[in-house]
């Protein structure tokens, strides 16, 4: 083989996929795309949310986005047991948990919009 040629890989060892391998990228590529509509639906709808974080406290703040790499949530009103931040970027690693209510938003946003 001269120095310019390329060996081409074993034929077919590098396409086999099982369908244990298909079954779970498509479990993924749904959880993907409902990720996907959820950071699209919070940066059009800035909603309340309780956060669990792993110093086993409970924070409250409006979410208003997502880093697209999924590392960092962008919110205001940060609520902490000791102070408030009007806005602060928090890491997707240090959060156990988040819950949003959704419907306590959409009628204070319904009420914001009367006012």
């Amino acid at each position: 083989m001269q120095s310019d040629e390329i060996a081409a890989p074993a034929a077919g060892i590098d396409n086999i996929e099982s369908p244990v391998n298909n079954e779970e990228q498509e479990k993924r590529a749904i959880l993907r795309e409902r990720f996907l509509k959820l950071v699209k639906f919070l940066n059009e709808n800035p909603h309340r949310a309780d956060i669990h974080l792993h110093t086993d406290l409970n924070m409250r703040a409006d979410i208003l986005a997502c880093s697209p790499d999924g590392q960092h949530f962008i919110v205001k009103n940060f609520e902490t047991p000791i102070f408030r931040l009007d806005h602060a970027i928090l890491r997707t690693s240090d959060i156990i948990s988040m819950k949003l209510n959704l419907e306590s938003s959409s009628n204070d946003n319904n009420n914001n919009t009367k006012k």
